[in-house]
């Protein structure tokens, strides 16, 4: 039932797009978020002897380094998958001054919640659990950046990571 213009009061109407009417992945969105390190020859590098967890200095979404994405002036759906071998996330939002932006927790691991629930971070993120929220960017100005921001609770450097930015734009058309 993915298409978000379908109200029939079974129809959960969730963003995902209204182009096919069997529903479509315009506005939900996979993101993997992983932590990678790499040696001075710019190859993944893995210590297999390091038995007190692999903490990567460089955070992607997607396998994507420094990763980016236009979203239109409404709602999207994110599935956020921890797909890091050590590392826990506690997802955030931020504007470009460090300001928190609401998102809405709808699902964990896979299951619905029994109601939505509006936060400015998600609880600690655990290896391979994955977390859904809504994002309403129609109350951000066009033009604006946003952050996701994870923090753990390493207590270094490597505890704040920004992992994503998202420019709000115009549709086309």
């Amino acid at each position: 039932r993915g298409n978000e213009e379908i109200n029939d009061g079974v129809n959960f109407r969730l963003p995902s797009g209204t182009t096919e009417d069997w529903g479509n992945l315009d506005y939900d969105v996979n993101l993997m978020l992983s932590d990678k390190a790499w040696n001075n020859n710019g190859q993944l590098t893995f210590d297999i002897m390091d038995f007190d967890g692999f903490l990567g200095d460089a955070m992607t979404v997607n396998f994507a380094y420094r990763p980016y994405f236009e979203v239109e002036a409404r709602k999207y759906r994110f599935r956020i998958l921890n797909g890091s071998v050590s590392r826990f996330f506690k997802v955030a939002l931020a504007d470009s001054l460090g300001n928190a932006v609401p998102m809405t927790q709808i699902a964990n691991d896979g299951n619905l919640m029994p109601h939505p629930v509006v936060l400015t971070s998600l609880d600690e993120q655990g290896i391979g659990e994955r977390y859904d929220i809504v994002v309403d960017f129609s109350t951000v100005t066009v033009g604006q950046k946003l952050w996701m921001v994870t923090s753990t609770p390493t207590g270094s450097a490597r505890g704040a990571i920004r992992a994503a930015l998202w420019v709000v734009h115009q549709p086309n058309g």
